[in-house]
């Protein structure tokens, strides 16, 4: 845990990187983070092995791996190279500053492991592991609450229930945030596998 716990916003976290020819921006309206405690081993086995689960733990129960899913509503996506081009795509009351998030020592360890990731891994139809980058400003969230939730991934990877919220670790809440996604996405060279041995769910590492 003493790594996790020494994570923070550091400068280079919170430094753009200067947008490229396709890098793309947009605004996310209603952005949504909820994390949910997962058994590592079944996480563990829809990984690269490159991979290894971050886990903690809370409450002197076993140290379990955390999940993500984002919910957003996208507004005005658009690329540098042509930003009079946008397109839209198509949830949320917002609460007080979290406080404190179970498993973490400090609060900001905490959000920037669930808020702050800027790489991350899949794999392509073709089986190849590749990489994409994205940045955001530091998040100012907010607390949510679930009341119902169906993510049919999770479920299908088998990694929750059907609609269990007993797992939900927490919600966070951020009604407008502005994002740069760096593209096109890189190959990465020297790892591939074959499609549909571990599935295309994405993993992410901090940059």
């Amino acid at each position: 845990m003493a790594s996790l716990d020494s994570l923070r916003f550091t400068a280079a976290l919170l430094t753009k990187p200067a947008p490229t020819g396709l890098a793309a921006e947009t605004t996310l309206q209603h952005f949504v983070i909820v994390t949910y405690w997962v058994d590592p081993s079944r996480l563990r086995a829809h990984l690269h092995p490159r991979f290894e689960p971050d886990c903690v733990d809370s409450d002197g129960a076993a140290p379990r791996a955390l999940v993500s899913v984002v919910t957003f509503l996208d507004r005005d996506f658009r690329f540098v190279v042509c930003p009079w081009f946008k397109s839209s795509f198509g949830q949320t009351n917002s609460g007080e500053p979290p406080r404190e998030l179970a498993g973490f020592s400090n609060l900001e360890a905490g959000l920037v492991l669930l808020t702050q990731p800027t790489r991350g891994f899949f794999f392509r139809q073709d089986g190849a592991l590749s990489s994409y980058s994205i940045w955001h400003d530091r998040l100012r969230p907010t607390v949510g609450k679930v009341n119902g939730a169906q993510y049919r991934l999770l479920q299908q990877l088998d990694l929750i229930p059907e609609g269990d919220c007993r797992n939900v670790h927490s919600v966070l809440i951020q009604r407008s945030v502005d994002f740069t996604i760096y593209l096109p996405p890189v190959k990465i060279g020297g790892h591939e596998v074959q499609p549909g041995d571990m599935g295309n769910n994405v993993s992410r590492e901090h940059g």
